[in-house]
């Protein structure tokens, strides 16, 4: 193999490898991105079931204080105390299957401390209303004011689970963007080294081009002066030839008296 192939395949091997260089950054973004939208989805997802809960034990509180004003029947606070419990249970169930951090796990176990509270209460409102039927009035004294202070602290836990969700993704969005930042900037490197070579391999593959380009220009110039100095040589042997033949003829030419 001649230097100059050698030197073509290892300019085309050195391209290759760039170019898979690049393809696998361009993989390795799409893969961050992906799971950055997965994380965000799922943050998203674990933030609407900690505000579902909050919404379902503000619903309870407002119910009963309507139901202690006889805006609501007996009937109607216990479907909705009921039917508030259940959605905030399946909430909190599929929230506790996420993934956690060491600081929200904390949190978590003092929730399910003051959750317990709370259904205790909530139970005993539930089977204070089956019995009853239509306005209950001010029977509901004993569970207006003490259910609200149960419900206040979990709320409020439920809300700093929320702003460490929020900062979680947060940070999460801040690191990926530094490192898609720095593959944008390996792909950037990697197509300019790339031209490099290409523009390398062309120039290798068109120089014998360019000698052999040469070589012609240089045979036809000398060419065209050899034909040059030809006929100059043909013309001046030409005018030598015809005047020695003037000369004889001014000889033979017979002498006047």
């Amino acid at each position: 193999m001649s230097s100059r192939s050698l030197s073509i395949f290892v300019v085309c091997l050195i391209f290759c490898i760039f170019g898979l260089a690049a393809f696998q950054s361009a993989s390795t973004i799409d893969g961050a991105k992906n799971t950055l939208n997965r994380d965000y989805k799922e943050s998203v997802e674990r933030t609407e079931k900690l505000a579902g809960i909050i919404s379902a034990t503000i619903q309870i509180t407002r119910a009963v204080n309507k139901a202690n004003s006889n805006l609501l029947t007996a009937e109607q606070l216990g479907f909705i105390v009921s039917d508030a419990m259940t959605q905030a249970d399946a909430k909190w169930s599929a929230y506790r299957l996420s993934n956690t951090t060491p600081e929200m796990s904390q949190i978590i176990q003092e929730i399910k401390l003051l959750n317990r509270d709370l259904n205790i209460e909530l139970v005993s409102l539930r089977d204070f209303t089956k019995p009853r039927q239509g306005f209950i009035g001010r029977d509901l004294d004993a569970y207006d004011g003490p259910l609200y202070e149960k419900t206040e602290p979990l709320a409020a836990k439920l809300a700093m689970l929320i702003d460490l969700e929020q900062e979680r993704i947060k940070n999460s969005i801040k690191q990926e963007s530094i490192n898609l930042e720095g593959f944008n900037i390996q792909i950037y490197g990697y197509c300019l080294l790339g031209a490099i070579c290409g523009a390398l391999l062309l120039w290798l593959v068109r120089l014998p081009r360019m000698h052999v380009s040469q070589a012609g220009t240089t045979s036809v110039k000398a060419e065209s002066q050899s034909q040059h100095h030809r006929v100059s040589s043909g013309k001046m042997r030409f005018k030598i030839l015809s005047a020695r033949q003037s000369h004889l003829r001014n000889k033979l030419r017979p002498r006047q008296a």
